[in-house]
């Protein structure tokens, strides 16, 4: 069975909405996606890469937490850092 279809020719204006309609949809998912992926991946544990990026911040401003006193042990040949530790670690620095 062969379906057979109809050219719709639409006014710029209603495929412009079409459009941005389905671009916030997508966003959505990809949000949704995200959040999901977040949910399933360890994020309590970060190596200092892992945490300048949740940060967003260069590796010396750990480096100078961590001579200031944020605790970090070592998992096999890499340092780590517990996330709860490390605020703990800034609530204390607030003034």
């Amino acid at each position: 069975m062969t379906v057979q279809g109809i050219p719709v020719y639409l006014p710029e204006s209603v495929q412009q909405e079409i459009f941005e309609e389905l671009l916030k949809l997508t966003l959505q998912a990809v949000e949704k996606a995200k959040k999901e992926m977040q949910a399933n991946t360890n994020t309590r544990y970060l190596n200092k890469k892992g945490l300048c990026e949740y940060f967003t911040c260069a590796p010396r401003v750990i480096e100078q937490w961590q001579k200031e006193g944020l605790r970090s042990f070592y998992k096999g040949k890499q340092i780590m850092f517990d996330i709860n530790d490390v605020h703990e670690f800034l609530e204390k620095k607030k003034f």
